[in-house]
C-alpha cells in the first residue's frame, strides 16, 4: 500500500495515452515490493461512456490498473478488464458519498482488504493527499514495527488527526477534522468498517472470473 502514490502518479502522467488507447501496458517498479525488478501494469478506462468533467480530466471516469509479474500477461489482463467492466455495468459506477456514513467530521479514509487484496478509498474534493501520505507512511511504519492494533496521531503542523487500525483481514487509515477526539475517531472507524462490510459486495471484487 505504500507504493500506491506511484500508481496515482502513473495515472496522472499517462492521462493522454490512456484516453487515446484502449489499454496501456507499462513496466512499473514498486520499490517496496521489489526494488530490483519490474512489475507490469495494465491501465484502461472502463467507463468510456461517462461524460468527462469540464476540465477534461479523468476524475469522472474509472481507471482500472491490473498488476502482474508476467510481461506476457497482457492478453489475460484484457480478459480481466472485460470481466470487471461487465460486473460494473450491473452496479452503480460511482462510489457512495462520505455523507452516506453520517460522520460529518470524517475527511478521508483508506481501507485495505487483505483477503483478498483490494484498496477502497474516499475523500473530499479538496483533500490534500501529500500531507496525508507523509503522516500515514510514518503511521504504517510504526504500527508494523510495533504490531500495534490502533494508532492515533494529532498534527498541529498539518492541522489534521489520523487513526490507523490493523486487523488480520484489513487495514484502515482515516483522517478527521482537527478537533476530533480519539473516542470519536474510534467510533467513526467502527462505523466505516461496518459500512464497508455491508457494501463490500459492491465495492470490492472477490473474484475476477
Amino acid at each position: 500500500p505504500l507504493d500506491i502514490q506511484i500508481l496515482q502518479a502513473l495515472i496522472i502522467g499517462s492521462e493522454s495515452q490512456i484516453r487515446s488507447a484502449e489499454s496501456l501496458w507499462s513496466p512499473i517498479c514498486l520499490p517496496r515490493i521489489d526494488c530490483t525488478a519490474f512489475m507490469y501494469g495494465h491501465l484502461s478506462i472502463i467507463n468510456q461512456e461517462v461524460i468527462p468533467n469540464i476540465d477534461n480530466s479523468l476524475d469522472s471516469q474509472l481507471c482500472l490498473i491490473l498488476l502482474t509479474s508476467d510481461k506476457e500477461d497482457f492478453h489475460n489482463c484484457q480478459i480481466v478488464k472485460g470481466s470487471v467492466g461487465q460486473r460494473l455495468n450491473k452496479i452503480k459506477l460511482t462510489s457512495p458519498l462520505l455523507s452516506d456514513l453520517s460522520i460529518p467530521f470524517l475527511q478521508f479514509f483508506w481501507y485495505l482488504s487483505l483477503r483478498p487484496q483490494s484498496i477502497f478509498r474516499q475523500s473530499f474534493p479538496n483533500f490534500d493527499i501529500i500531507k496525508f501520505n507523509t503522516l500515514v507512511h510514518y503511521m504504517i511504519r510504526r504500527m508494523l514495527s510495533s504490531k500495534l492494533k490502533t494508532f492515533w496521531i494529532r498534527s498541529d503542523d498539518h492541522k489534521m488527526v489520523l487513526l490507523g487500525w490493523h486487523s488480520p483481514t484489513f487495514q484502515l487509515y482515516a483522517q478527521f477534522e482537527p478537533t476530533t477526539t480519539k473516542s470519536q475517531g474510534i467510533n467513526a472507524a467502527q462505523t466505516i468498517i461496518k459500512w464497508i462490510k455491508k457494501e463490500e459486495e459492491k465495492i470490492l471484487f472477490r473474484d475476477y472470473q
